[in-house]
Formats: C-alpha cells, sequence, structure tokens
C-alpha cells in the first residue's frame, strides 16, 4: 500500500511517497532520497545483501549505510533506523518494524489504514557538522 508522508527538515517540509511493506523486515530510504535531502548517513557494522520484493538481488547490491529518522505519529514519537538502498520508484519503504511500532490499523474493505497517512511525521535528525557518526 503507498501512502504519502510528510518530511520536515530545518528548510520546511515536504511530502515524500512510502510504501508500506509488511513483508519488509527493515525500514528503507532510497539512495536517492538521501542525497536529494543531503541526508548524513551512518555505516552498519557488517553489510547487508540487499534483496528486492521477489527474491532477486537488489542492484544496488550490499546495503552500507543507514540513517535514523523520528516518525511520530500523533504523540507516539521514536527513532528509527532506515537502511539505504535502490528502491526503485519508492522513495522510503515502512516495513515491520513501523507496522510493529506504531500498529496504524487498516480498513480491511477500503484497503486504507484507519490513521489517515498525513499524520505520520518523519523528522531529520541533524548530524553535528563534519562529523560522521559510526
Amino acid at each position: 500500500m503507498k501512502i504519502i508522508i510528510e518530511l520536515h527538515r530545518h528548510t520546511g517540509k515536504t511530502e515524500t511517497k512510502a510504501l508500506v511493506d509488511s513483508g519488509a523486515t527493515e525500514n528503507f530510504i532510497d539512495h536517492r532520497e538521501v542525497i536529494q535531502l543531503r541526508l548524513g548517513t551512518k555505516k552498519l557494522i557488517k553489510p547487508i545483501m540487499g534483496y528486492n520484493v521477489d527474491d532477486t538481488p537488489n542492484k544496488y547490491g550490499h546495503i552500507t549505510d543507514y540513517v535514523d529518522l523520528m516518525i511520530k505519529q500523533g504523540n507516539h514519537k521514536r527513532r528509527m533506523r532506515f537502511l539505504v538502498s535502490n528502491l526503485g520508484e519508492n522513495c522510503l519503504i515502512l516495513g515491520y518494524p513501523w507496522l510493529r511500532e506504531f500498529n496504524p490499523g487498516l480498513h480491511q474493505q477500503k484497503s486504507t489504514f484507519l490513521i489517515p497517512s498525513y499524520s505520520i511525521l518523519l523528522h531529520l535528525i541533524p548530524l553535528i557538522l563534519g562529523v560522521r557518526r559510526e
């Protein structure tokens, strides 16, 4: 299911597309989105082989970086990790960790969330300038 969510940064806010995928074992962000938003990344201790939804290896190869984003939905706020990969047409994938944490509920007949997607906010967590945390 695709949703539009609001992304807040120091220069203002913008909207971005996210795919909600209960089969995704992690949350993901597209490498182009990381560049466009000028996000500082952190290195994973051990690279992870990236796979697509159809179980084929991702052409981006191993996942080596991640970013932390603050997700807010109502009064519930949580810092969550997003692995950097090539997501094709998707900017973000909200996977099982997000579903487990925020439990948005699903309207079965309409295939929509009970909580409107516009109430999901992502806040960028700034890195200290010139310092890349490992």
